[in-house]
């Protein structure tokens, strides 16, 4: 779901498909997003409260999307089909 002025969270306001692919995760779940959209949404907004409270929260600023994405490790490289 990309970010909008609108706060529209599409298919990911649905709580079951939401529960389902977070009740999966057997280590580790990893939410990409734009916090100031999925806040307009009460299931995702307390799922990232959570997140902040017991998990870790990287920031990635607008522009910044070089080098190791504000992760802390730099992506694999991709091969090269030749």
């Amino acid at each position: 779901v990309r970010s909008n002025s609108l706060g529209a969270v599409g298919f990911l306001g649905d709580n079951r498909r939401m529960n389902v692919a977070i009740t999966r995760a057997r280590r580790h779940v990893t939410l990409v997003c734009d916090s100031s959209t999925i806040c307009n949404n009460e299931f995702l907004a307390r799922l990232l409260r959570h997140i902040r409270q017991h998990g870790q929260v990287r920031h990635v600023e607008p522009g910044s999307y070089g080098g190791d994405y504000g992760l802390g490790f730099s992506p694999p490289a991709l091969p090269s089909i030749s």
